[in-house]
């Protein structure tokens, strides 16, 4: 493919160049903590952005400017297993950290990755608010906080030979893994054969032919520059994968407690904010590398229906070894409320069983993590269900393919070239004085304005509390689709603009 369009490919999915490696040293030097963080995201691409534009300056302001990052954004620090080390011994205080770095802290978070536990996003930030507390505990008890619960996607295969429409596929396929036991577990479950391989190293494992095929997300495929050896993209969804903004406990517990509490306060609303942004510029990718010239694939029922029994037969294998089976009866049970008619319930108000409500939770110390942890493994869950099998989905799990792909259309002629970006450290900021409102006070007032607007238009029936939850989601996932929205639960910038909010 000539290069022009394989720059166009690149250029769907960046969201401005920004390619800020951390803080100017002198605007960094009036700042009292520091941390140095480290992650696989590409330079100015999704994960990144979001990490340079939503991320870094919420907790700027969280922190009344008082905290500053150095961010080793692409791999240069290594892969996952590499952070958690360097975390350790205070080389790194944190990291935005895919499956692998959180499975070697918390296996308990691993669970979220389980094949066909999710259908869609809407259940997983569901799941997000009901359970954020409970894996927290367990990041906590093993010495780190779980700063953000961050979608990574809900991947899907790529292959340069195999459409993976067939058993017979998957038992050809050379499939890299580098999710850790679960995934290799359902893969063989599959017929295939996985071969294990760190993420800095699997560009070059695809391009040799040491693989032919990969499971992940489309910002990965394009980022990396894979797609141009990409034949064909699978588009079952066959597991969600979360991803993790990780810090050291020592680190968090070093920043005054008002912080602290600051970040707990805007917590949900920016972890909507990122994963919308995230799931935006997956999905560009993914369109445009069909738009390039890579063949989407849609497994039939029958075909989702023989991988849906075969991967799911893997829960069982890994429930009381690497989570407790009580964690794993809560999820479900809050999965099956949602499913058989929880989602109508929120909106029109009504709170699922046992929902905390956020401002006691968020704005108290955590105490004794290791303590709730414990616990949590030891104690039966507050909505038991007879077994950990599946929560039978309402519909079989194809994904649909996205509308490019229906009707495929030439590409529109590409963009010129964007100038090179300087690589050198941005000019000096001056020091940032404290602001005049606090971020949770902020945050609390924009989120009033949003649910009194919804209000006043019967999409939101609950005490106007400045508090975002599921119920403020669902209101507001209502409100963009009368109006022609994105539909999503994210109070981004689209949404106060066009409720006039500021």
């Amino acid at each position: 493919m000539p290069t022009t369009t394989k720059r166009l490919v690149t250029i769907l999915c960046l969201l401005g160049l920004v390619l800020v490696l951390g803080t100017a040293p002198d605007a960094d030097a009036a700042r009292k903590y520091r941390w140095k963080f480290a992650t696989q995201a590409p330079k100015g691409m999704g994960y990144a952005n979001n990490v340079q534009n939503i991320l870094l300056p919420a907790l700027d302001e969280a922190t009344d400017g008082n905290l500053a990052w150095k961010v080793y954004f692409g791999g240069v620090m290594g892969n996952d297993d590499d952070y958690v080390s360097k975390m350790a011994i205070g080389q790194l205080q944190g990291g935005g950290m895919t499956l692998v770095g959180t499975n070697m802290i918390s296996t308990e978070y691993s669970m979220l990755a389980l094949p066909f536990l999710f259908n869609d996003f809407d259940e997983v930030d569901f799941a997000r608010d009901m359970m954020y507390d409970s894996f927290d505990s367990f990041f906590r008890a093993k010495g780190f906080k779980l700063l953000m619960w961050v979608d990574q996607d809900f991947d899907l295969f790529y292959s340069t030979k195999w459409r993976l429409d067939t058993l017979e596929d998957w038992k050809q396929a050379k499939i890299l893994s580098w999710s850790g036991e679960i995934e290799e577990a359902w893969m063989k479950a599959l017929g295939a054969h996985p071969i294990p391989l760190g993420i800095v190293e699997s560009p070059s494992a695809i391009r040799t032919g040491v693989a032919d095929t990969n499971i992940t997300t489309g910002i990965w495929q394009v980022g990396t520059q894979i797609y141009t050896t990409t034949k064909y993209v699978n588009l079952t969804r066959i597991r969600y994968t979360p991803a993790a903004v990780v810090v050291t406990k020592k680190a968090y517990e070093e920043i005054p407690l008002e912080y602290r509490k600051n970040i707990a306060a805007i917590r949900s609303s920016l972890e909507d904010r990122f994963n919308e942004g995230t799931r935006k510029d997956a999905r560009t990718c993914v369109e445009g590398m069909i738009r390039y010239g890579v063949e989407p694939v849609e497994d039939s029922p029958e075909m989702v229906t023989q991988i849906r029994k075969r991967t799911t037969a893997v829960w069982d294998k890994f429930t009381g070894r690497l989570w407790p089976r009580s964690l794993l009866n809560e999820l479900t049970g809050h999965l099956k409320w949602y499913r058989a008619g929880g989602k109508e319930k929120l909106e029109r108000g009504e709170l699922p069983p046992g929902m905390a409500r956020i401002a006691e939770e968020t704005l108290a110390p955590i105490k004794e993590p290791e303590k709730i942890a414990a616990q949590a493994a030891e104690k039966p869950a507050p909505m038991p269900a007879p077994a950990p099998a599946p929560v039978p989905a309402p519909a079989p799990a194809v994904k649909e393919a996205p509308a490019a792909a229906e009707a495929p259309a030439p590409a529109p002629p590409p963009p010129p070239a964007p100038a090179p970006v300087a690589q050198e450290a941005p000019a000096p900021a001056p020091a940032m004085a404290p602001p005049a409102v606090s971020a949770p006070e902020k945050d609390s007032r924009l989120v009033k304005a949003v649910q009194t607007k919804l209000k006043s238009l019967g999409l939101y029936n609950m005490k106007v509390d400045g508090l975002a939850g599921p119920v403020t989601r669902a209101g507001i996932k209502e409100y963009r689709k009368r109006n022609g929205l994105a539909v999503t639960g994210a109070m981004d910038a689209e949404l106060l603009k066009h409720m006039g909010v500021e």
